[in-house]
């Protein structure tokens, strides 16, 4: 590491900041890639927690084309939190919140919809095909190649369940390099709070993975405006283990 770099590595010794109930975003237009400050560009010097999802993850951090959900609700709390102070309160769901510009409805995270945020997503073209799943413990399977702009699909399990999902390798938005955006590509939302970027998917891959929800829910979201896209992946109730994944 440079020696300008180690300062920006300590504990902060600040009090504790408000993050407003949002959790760690690693696709975030302000996250930095693995190689600041790195000697030669090639050690990394900051790498994802997650074990199971950290190739992932890595192709995500340093991008600076889009702004993320979490960016703009944290912004909008950090300074316009009292927009609606005289205004009645409103209940949102799926990490949304109250608008600033409009105190009767909330700003809802992808993949919902609705002056609440308790809508399923929605899709913009018939060729989406079905786009509710009820979860069950027999694999169901979902293979498409589209030509389409944006398709959202909804995953349900039995409440109190997780969703074991296996992404086939031949699944691609694009084969641009990284950082993947949610914006172009596949997006899998597999945590409890949705309001976070999901899992971004962008390159074809040589091998299949598995991905496990927090929750009894997942959202997928495909969304590719200059060149096509193959989705191909299985999803069942979990019972016992999710393929290879180990947390």
């Amino acid at each position: 590491m440079r020696e300008l770099g180690p300062k920006y590595f300590n504990m902060s010794l600040f009090p504790k900041a408000d993050t407003y109930e949002t959790i760690y975003d690693y696709g975030s237009l302000l996250h930095c890639n693995a190689y600041p400050f790195s000697k030669d560009e090639k050690s990394k010097t900051v790498e994802p927690k997650s074990k199971s999802y950290k190739s992932l993850y890595e192709n995500m951090m340093g991008q600076t084309k889009y702004v993320t959900f979490y960016d703009y609700k944290y912004l909008n709390l950090l300074y316009c939190n009292n927009s609606c102070d005289h205004r009645p309160k409103i209940q949102c769901f799926n990490s949304g919140y109250q608008d600033p510009k409009d105190c009767t409805k909330c700003v809802c995270p992808s993949g919902f919809i609705g002056w609440n945020c308790s809508e399923n997503p929605i899709s913009f073209d018939d060729k989406c095909g079905k786009t509710f799943y009820h979860v069950t413990t027999k694999e169901q399977e979902i293979k498409y190649f589209l030509l389409v702009y944006y398709c959202a699909y909804k995953l349900k399990a039995s409440k109190g369940k997780k969703i074991c999902l296996k992404i086939f390798n031949d699944t691609y938005a694009t084969v641009d390099d990284s950082p993947c955006v949610p914006n172009n590509g596949i997006q899998i939302k597999f945590q409890k709070e949705k309001g976070a970027t999901g899992l971004c998917i962008c390159k074809i891959r040589n091998y299949d993975f598995y991905v496990k929800t927090e929750n009894e829910e997942a959202v997928i979201i495909i969304q590719v405006p200059y060149v096509p896209a193959k989705i191909h992946f299985s999803f069942w109730e979990l019972e016992n283990s999710c393929g290879d994944l180990k947390d």
